[in-house]
């Protein structure tokens, strides 16, 4: 008789594969649901024509020897089995010049000290702040949460730019120091400078593309996930969570199939969830609040398909804006729509000396294609095809005039919007990184793992942070209401 207690997650993410994982690992029972027919989430890639596209998790840090995704991956057994191209720097061009973002603490210092030499004390105390910001989080430095290891209130309730201003001058420098925050959505008086602090802290030890595609991640981990007996079910849409004397005990799913559980893990935006729970299930004023919270700007991509042997390939990300400062691009108009862009090459081996494939990214508010909203994807018709090929040439024509002979260079193109990005990945209204963290707000707009419901945790990137590094963190947070979180602590820094 299996005595093992049954936890049932919703959603096929990051999140929800290293939940399922890190639980096994810890003698649950595990069944995983994802609504799709391809797992992965943010991780999911497609191919057209032979060439490979990433659709969300394009790169990231923190994943050298000893640092916290290597820990966390080599822990759930799957480093050995993803390969990573090395990028060295980010290319910021703003205000017609380009600036090196050095993925190395000394040498982004040393090369921002060479653009900006009259501001040399500003660069060394921003990377001393990130750098503070990032030893006071014990789960960022994956130990078990001290009294005196919170972050400080500045850093949580300033924003990014409030908080650059207090001690940089020089706005130019600021703007650059600001340059990545497309990764992250940045507001100019709401976003706290925590978050810039965290993901910038984790690409200034390296940052890496996975070789082949961040499916090979996905994929690895549901094969761990299988070799340790959990259950995978794609195609699996949950209808109704089942709630009785404030607990849940399983899910309808696909209208006419039901599963029971122990407990429940939900990654999925927690709009979302409210909608497959009893009304009576949550508090409403619990419910009303993070209705209230809003989400961060989708994105109209650019997935391009390059002519062989045309185009050298990029081991850097290039972020381009126009105008006198880089905040704002979610504020624009018809005529100077994209504000900003951000362009890639995606990673085949190791050693590449021409892109096959690339991937461009202009932020695009929802409002734009809501006309479209009650369609389905390949069924939006005429209208909306023509629509995605006015705003694909115009940004296209833009990048031709930064880089020579990249037009030419286009054998095909693909495209997405905001529909494609909520339909594909369950995000409200195709929001990049989920719900805004707010410095004005910050309790309002913080959601914890917990809710009323005893047995019902929350994971994804609208708890904790978003991203790669953020989820991960995030799924351990989340474990840690199931298991001894220093047990696995000290086997994940005993890796």
């Amino acid at each position: 008789m299996d005595n093992k207690k049954h936890v049932l997650i919703i959603g096929g993410g990051l999140s929800g594969l290293l939940n399922a994982c890190i639980l096994l690992k810890n003698g649950f029972k595990v069944s995983l649901l994802e609504k799709h027919f391809q797992i992965g989430g943010c991780l999911q890639t497609f191919t057209r024509k032979g060439k490979r596209f990433d659709t969300g998790m394009h790169y990231f840090g923190s994943i050298n020897k000893g640092e916290v995704l290597y820990k966390i991956f080599k822990y759930v057994d799957i480093i050995d089995e993803i390969n990573l191209f090395k990028i060295d720097y980010d290319i910021i061009n703003y205000k017609n010049r380009s600036y090196k973002l050095m993925c190395d603490r000394d040498a982004f210092i040393n090369k921002l000290a060479k653009d900006f030499p009259n501001d040399i004390d500003s660069i060394n105390k921003y990377v001393d702040k990130i750098y503070e910001v990032s030893s006071s989080s014990s789960m960022f430095n994956l130990t078990i949460p001290k009294e005196d290891s919170y972050l400080k209130e500045e850093f949580i309730e300033t924003s990014v730019y409030n908080y650059l201003s207090t001690f940089v001058k020089n706005n130019d420098l600021k703007n650059v120091l600001c340059g990545l925050l497309p990764l992250y959505a940045g507001e100019k008086e709401i976003t706290p400078f925590y978050l810039n602090a965290y993901l910038h802290r984790s690409y200034l030890d390296g940052s890496y593309r996975i070789i082949g595609g961040s499916a090979t991640l996905a994929n690895a981990l549901v094969n761990e996930i299988k070799s340790m007996g959990g259950q995978v079910i794609l195609n699996a849409n949950v209808n109704h969570i089942h709630i009785k004397d404030k607990f849940a005990i399983g899910v309808d799913y696909n209208s006419n199939q039901y599963l029971s559980a122990d407990y429940i893990i939900s990654t999925i935006h927690p709009k979302r969830l409210f909608e497959i729970t009893d009304s009576s299930a949550f508090r409403k004023i619990y419910k009303t609040r993070l209705k209230n919270i809003p989400d961060t700007i989708s994105s109209f991509t650019i997935y391009l398909s390059f002519k062989s042997n045309r185009v050298d390939y990029m081991p850097y990300n290039y972020y381009h804006y126009y105008g006198d400062e880089i905040w704002g691009g979610e504020n624009y108009t018809k005529e100077n729509w994209p504000r900003n862009f951000l362009y890639m090459h995606m990673s085949d081996y190791k050693e590449q000396r021409y892109a096959n494939s690339g991937v461009v990214i202009c932020y695009m508010n929802f409002e734009d294609v809501k006309e479209w909203s009650g369609t389905s994807i390949g069924r939006r018709g005429k209208s909306y095809e023509e629509y995605k090929k006015e705003k694909a040439e115009k940004v296209i024509n833009l990048i031709d005039k930064e880089f020579a002979g990249f037009k030419d260079s286009i054998e095909d193109y693909y495209t997405s919007s905001p529909l494609t990005y909520r339909d594909y990945t369950g995000s409200e209204n195709g929001s990049l990184y989920g719900m805004h963290r707010d410095c004005r707000r910050n309790l309002e707009t913080t959601i914890t793992p917990q809710t009323k419901i005893k047995n019902l945790y929350l994971s994804g990137q609208n708890i904790s942070m978003h991203g790669m590094l953020g989820v991960s963190i995030g799924a351990l947070i989340t474990c840690s209401n199931l298991v001894e979180i220093d047990d696995v602590l000290d086997q994940i820094n005993k890796e």
